[in-house]
């Protein structure tokens, strides 16, 4: 998978699990740890987070809503670079 295609697949994903809890872009970021504009840079799929990022919305979301962004990311290491 193309880097620009995985980055809207993973803001897609992301969206969706945030979307899923109930929490809005402000209270995701705060609960995360990182600013409102990086969530929704990420959700709208411009730019690469750093793997410590989405471990941090992942955690902030909690495990029973993040379905979505671990499936993206496995999703896009199964189509990594060749």
């Amino acid at each position: 998978m193309a880097p620009s295609t995985f980055c809207r697949f993973l803001g897609e994903r992301t969206r969706a699990a945030r979307e899923s809890a109930g929490l809005s872009q402000a209270e995701l970021a705060r609960r995360a740890g990182v600013h409102r504009v990086t969530l929704g840079r990420i959700e709208s799929g411009n730019g690469m987070p750093s793997a410590e990022t989405v471990a941090r919305i992942v955690r902030a979301i909690g495990p029973a809503r993040s379905g979505p962004i671990l499936a993206a990311l496995a999703e896009g290491g199964s189509h990594g670079a060749s």
